[in-house]
């Protein structure tokens, strides 16, 4: 259903900051962010936030080098209907701990796409994938194979068919699964 993600920062405004850099003018007040693209006739918004809701901690904020904003947990809705889903999970989520969440739930806000050595870290870590991928900078941001490899090297990958349409992507760049196994996948 997730075909493509990136990285990179919602809320931002930009401000000269000891480590900002041309780049990476943003820092200071964004809150980094990952933009999802799905196809809700494959899965539906629901789905995403339970699995959402079982990837990291949300009954603490945790407070980043650049301040405590940089990486609380927010969901930025693109309508009523997804805000209204999403405050209603929350709550049953709530409802399921025992106890409030520090997650926000937000009407859409301005995303500016993180430089492309944030985008697809893990598969970037392994080096040997990601090299014999030769995919340009651009092309890792909007490439529904690096997508589906990065969370399948994370571990993050839900669902029976998971290694499945990892494998049939792979088949899109013409790797076989035989090279992919040789470089330890």
């Amino acid at each position: 259903g997730v075909y493509r993600s990136r990285v990179g920062y919602t809320s931002a405004v930009q401000w000269k900051h000891p480590h900002a850099t041309p780049l990476s003018p943003f820092i200071g007040t964004n809150v980094e962010t990952v933009e999802l693209e799905y196809d809700p006739n494959i899965v539906s918004y629901q789905k995403l936030l339970d699995v959402y809701w079982t990837l990291s901690d949300h009954t603490r904020t945790i407070q980043g080098p650049l301040g405590p904003g940089q990486y609380k947990t927010v969901i930025y809705c693109h309508s009523p209907e997804q805000y209204e889903e999403a405050v209603q999970s929350r709550k049953i989520f709530e409802g399921r701990i025992g106890r409030e969440c520090v997650t926000e739930v937000q009407m859409n806000n301005t995303f500016v796409e993180a430089e492309p050595q944030h985008q697809k870290y893990t598969l970037r870590k392994r080096k040997e994938v990601f090299d014999t991928l030769k995919l340009s900078d651009y092309k890792v941001v909007r490439s529904h194979t690096a997508s589906l490899l990065n969370a399948y090297l994370a571990g993050k990958c839900h669902g029976e068919r998971k290694w499945e349409e990892t494998e049939e992507a792979i088949m899109d760049l013409y790797l076989s699964v035989e090279q992919l196994s040789s470089l330890g996948l």
